[in-house]
Parts: C-alpha cells; sequence; structure tokens
C-alpha cells in the first residue's frame, strides 16, 4: 500500500509540471492546459490517491521537457517517480520501436499508472477534431490512443465512482473514428 503524501506535495507537482512545461504548445494549446484536463479528469472519476493526481500532474515531464525519472525521484518519491517513468515513451528508440515498447510497458504499468494513462486518453480523445486531411490524421491517432486503451483497459479499477460515465464517453469518441469500443474491465472489445 503506498503511503499517503500530503496535499502540499500535489501543489508542488503542479508548480512542478507548469514550470517544466512552460509555454510550451501542442495541438493549439498549452501543454499544461492538457496535463490540467488529465488531472480534472482523474478528479471527476473520483480518483483520491495523491500518489496518482500527483503522477498525472507530471505525467508528460519525461517525455516532453528536460526533466529526468532521478529528479522526479528525489522531489516526489519513487512511486510516483515509476508512474511517470511507465507513461514515457522511450524517445531515444526509433519511432516503430518506441510504439511497441510503449504499448508493452503500458501494459505492465502499476494500476494508478493506468488510471493516469486511462484519463490521458480520454482527454486526447475529447480534444481531437478535424476534417478533410486533418481527420484522417484524427482518425490514426484515434487508433493509436485505442491501442494504448487496449494495454491499460485490464488494471483499472472497476469501483472507481464514475468508471461508467468514463466508459461511455470513451465508447462515443471512439465511434466518432469508426473504432470498436474497449471494455475497461477486460480489455477486450465490447
Amino acid at each position: 500500500m503506498l503511503a499517503c503524501i500530503p496535499t502540499f506535495v500535489i501543489e508542488r507537482a503542479r508548480l512542478y509540471a507548469e514550470r517544466k512545461h512552460g509555454i510550451t504548445r501542442r495541438r493549439g494549446g498549452l501543454a499544461i492546459d492538457h496535463v490540467r484536463k488529465v488531472v480534472e479528469i482523474l478528479l471527476e472519476m473520483g480518483v483520491q490517491d495523491q500518489h496518482v493526481i500527483c503522477a498525472a500532474w507530471l505525467h508528460d515531464t519525461i517525455e516532453d521537457t528536460d526533466a529526468k525519472y532521478d529528479g522526479i525521484c528525489l522531489e516526489f518519491g519513487k512511486d510516483v517517480a515509476d508512474m511517470v517513468s511507465s507513461l514515457s515513451k522511450d524517445n531515444r528508440l526509433p519511432r516503430d520501436m518506441r510504439t511497441v515498447e510503449y504499448v508493452e510497458r503500458l501494459g505492465r504499468a502499476a494500476p494508478g499508472a493506468k488510471t493516469v494513462k486511462l484519463a490521458d486518453i480520454l482527454a486526447n480523445l475529447e480534444s481531437m477534431t478535424g476534417s478533410g486531411a486533418d481527420a484522417a490524421k484524427a482518425c490514426r491517432k484515434a487508433a493509436q490512443l485505442r491501442r494504448y486503451l487496449l494495454a491499460v483497459s485490464s488494471g483499472i479499477s472497476p469501483n472507481l465512482p464514475e468508471l461508467a460515465g468514463v466508459q461511455a464517453r470513451l465508447d462515443a469518441l471512439l465511434g466518432i473514428h469508426g473504432l470498436e469500443p474497449v471494455d475497461l474491465d477486460t480489455g477486450w472489445p465490447s
């Protein structure tokens, strides 16, 4: 069982993420806005584990900023750093190998990390729009997100208060892109 960490550590994680991401942009908005949305979704889902909330604030820092595992470990502890690491693609690998390795790592990730990834997937799907050439790109991205969802779906706690609502949102968003839903209880298509 993870030890409880003080609430002020969550605030430190938020400030750390804001500092690391700075004014970096992604898909028409600031990178930190996406991170905020992931945390918001976790809170909507009823997640109360402070380690998970810290990991959500930090989930893109290793992959997208100059943050390193050791620094996060020192600042926020091994449990949080391990979750953040499991949510970070290894940018040293070639793109095709990076994706395969990432999907495998997501499948082995701790339940807290899988829950953060679930919120991340939902935030990414909700932010996707497109028509014409953009629509084709959005469909490819949605298919990739569905692969990640399949990898983490079996590790999501069925006891989260709002899991049914998240399932419905995911099903609708995947359907927009012509993709089969993913059952969060078993990991198999619904």
